[in-house]
């Protein structure tokens, strides 16, 4: 397609779709930094650059980039926001590289689609609204094999450059991105041997650019620390585990279960629109012969299993890791596989895999951007304490699990002003509350459930006390905040 035509015909679909895909991702940024955020958020609060390794390594076993570039935003503004903002730029900027992708690789249509695919997909939105480095994985991933297959075609210096960067940038993001990376060089030796030179420099310059990293490396895997022993732990790994982890990739939600978020029937309707899709590609395949890939869809079918397949050969050496997020690397090879299974068949069975297909993801990232299935509101109960105690107005954080640590800090970090702030689990700290009923005023901040309000105060002080306001917020853990202040005498 002439640059004209491709102006005309598929510049303005391709922008509608990345200011979808912007307008669903911006719909989170806002929402309370929780769980592993936290560990990013430890690691960018740290004085210098130079300490950034060293508080990543106490709990994190990942390669540094993300966090320099979260050490320098979280200078630039507020932490707990800006921390979010390499997620929703590069995981909007996906969306057009994915359809770049496709279009090189499998078609203009089919690359449609797969950015469709992206822009909708659940799983990719709400990491694009999460403090930590999958989404920029995803777009390095997607970034180099983009710069391969141009400068392979064109011979190129500048794009051997840019995959070279590229690629580089993947490996400092997450270990997955091998994978990637080496199924893209045995492709490439593969089917353009004439450009075997330019290619063994270019990945000669990614290992001796990871080569300082090493060491770290070697350092993370011995410290005594929790990290993949603890995603075993928690994840499991089983058959079942495996199918419903690669499906969440594209359809479910990292923070709830694959048929919570998608949805039964939005699950039964993706799955009649693949099956639509392969029984179109075996009828078109019939009718005019079956045809050997070509080496761009090769590519994508080999992309798209990299990650799974490698995640998998580690599982059996290793801990026990897979997990959807691992598998980040290749979900935008996946969204092209998928966009040329639904535009293979011939006319009306293509349209209707495909507004299935769609249509079903739609459904998933309504019902993920739900408020009801938003982090638990931290922030907005710290605003609610900013804005209304005194000076020495204490603060009782009732948490709602029995956490220690970073895990501690979800309330703590979006403070503005200090407050004094008691942390309780289960029972009531009689001497905790005998120092708390001095003030004339207190906070409560609680998990709010049956009898949350009724339980938040001893007795005692419950009869000195009234509740003279209250907010609560959904979530994933409901948030409330009771304002007590001393009855009149």
């Amino acid at each position: 397609m002439r640059r004209d035509d491709w102006l005309r015909r598929d510049l303005p679909a391709v922008a509608g779709l990345t200011l979808i895909a912007l307008a669903v991702r911006l719909a989170g940024i806002g929402e309370s930094l929780y769980g592993d955020e936290l560990h990013t958020f430890v690691a960018a609060d740290v004085p210098s650059l130079g300490d950034v390794v060293g508080a990543m390594q106490l709990t994190e076993d990942n390669p540094p980039l993300f966090y320099f570039v979260e050490w320098v935003l979280a200078r630039v503004g507020d932490p707990t926001v800006f921390l979010r903002l390499p997620s929703l730029v590069l995981g909007t900027a996906t969306v057009p590289l994915v359809y770049a992708l496709g279009r090189r690789t499998v078609g203009r249509t089919a690359g449609l689609v797969a950015a469709a695919l992206i822009a909708l997909s659940p799983f990719a939105i709400v990491f694009s609204y999460e403090a930590r480095a999958y989404t920029m994985l995803g777009f390095f991933a997607a970034l180099s094999t983009l710069a391969l297959l141009i400068a392979l075609d064109t011979g190129r210096l500048r794009w051997f450059a840019l995959f070279t960067l590229a690629s580089a940038a993947a490996l400092y993001t997450h270990y997955t991105a091998v994978f990637v990376l080496g199924v893209q060089g045995a492709w490439a030796l593969w089917h353009h041997r004439d450009r075997a030179r330019e290619l063994l420099l270019s990945y000669a310059a990614v290992a001796v650019a990871f080569l300082p990293w090493l060491p770290y490396m070697a350092d993370q895997g011995g410290q005594d620390k929790p990290g993949l022993p603890v995603i075993e732990a928690l994840f499991g790994f089983s058959l079942e585990s495996v199918g419903r982890y690669t499906v969440t990739l594209l359809a479910g939600h990292h923070l709830y279960p694959l048929r919570e978020v998608a949805g039964r029937t939005a699950l039964l309707v993706l799955g009649v629109a693949l099956a639509l899709a392969l029984a179109g590609t075996v009828l078109r395949a019939r009718r005019s012969g079956a045809a050997r890939p070509g080496p761009g869809l090769q590519l994508i079918v080999l992309l798209a299993f990299a990650t799974p397949v490698g995640v998998l050969i580690y599982c059996a050496v290793g801990p026990d890791i897979y997990i959807s997020r691992y598998l980040f690397a290749s979900l935008p090879a996946i969204a092209v596989l998928l966009g040329a299974l639904l535009t293979y068949p011939r006319p009306p069975l293509r349209e209707l895999a495909v507004l299935l297909a769609l249509g079903a993801l739609a459904v998933g990232t309504a019902r993920a951007l739900d408020a009801s299935r938003d982090r638990p509101a931290f922030r907005e109960a710290a605003q609610i304490v900013d804005d209304s105690a005194a000076p020495g107005d204490p603060v009782v954080e009732y948490l709602f699990a029995p956490v220690q640590g970073i895990f501690a800090r979800h309330l703590a970090i979006n403070f503005e002003e200090p407050h004094p702030l008691t942390q309780m689990y289960g029972n009531s700290d009689p001497g905790a509350w005998e120092r708390i009923e001095r003030a004339e005023r207190f906070f409560v901040v609680l998990p709010w459930g049956p009898g949350a309000r009724a339980g938040a105060v001893p007795p005692r002080v419950a009869r000195r006390f009234r509740v003279a306001e209250q907010r609560d917020w959904p979530g994933l853990v409901r948030i409330g905040v009771l304002v007590y202040e001393r009855r009149n005498r």
